[in-house]
């Protein structure tokens, strides 16, 4: 078993909060040759390993903080609000990823740091946040509904 390839394949699917079955799989896939494994109705992936003896229960998140589309505005532009907490000053100028119809590329607007105001500097509230596609409105509600999911872009960085 490669640790690394493990946490590599869980860590780049996408699995916002409430939107999980993109990494069920993923997690089936390694957890099966350990047991018998199993997904119930609420998405919770369940591994159950014969023995002996008293039982352990291992729990973990296979969710992940992200976004949730929430309007589209006349200019195209998505307004969205936090699936689990975000630190909206780490958002500005983030490329992120709708997960629609299809996945599509978005960018994060913001204030350039020099025209900001000092309120502005410590994070912009969640219902300020906008998404450029590049997409008009129709060419985007051709494309994104209400309820779809949003990612920022990361890329699996190994240190050491």
């Amino acid at each position: 078993m490669d640790v690394r390839q493990i946490l590599k394949d869980l860590t780049i699917g996408a699995g916002v909060s409430g939107c999980e079955q993109e990494i069920v799989p993923i997690a089936e896939k390694y957890l099966k040759e350990y047991g018998e494994v199993h997904t119930d109705t609420l998405g919770n992936v369940i591994l159950t390993v014969d023995g002996e003896g008293d039982g352990v229960l291992l729990d973990a998140h296979i969710d992940m903080v992200g976004m949730i589309v929430t309007a589209i505005t006349p200019e195209g532009f998505l307004r969205v609000d936090a699936c689990g907490h975000i630190d909206t000053r780490q958002l500005g100028a983030q490329q992120v990823t709708i997960h629609g119809k299809k996945n599509i590329s978005g960018i994060v607007i913001s204030t350039p740091p020099h025209l900001q105001s000092n309120s502005e500097n410590n994070g912009m509230k969640m219902s300020d946040v906008l998404i450029d596609t590049g997409f008009s409105e129709n060419e985007i509600k051709e494309i994104v509904s209400l309820g779809d999911r949003v990612t920022v872009n990361s890329e699996f960085t190994e240190l050491l």
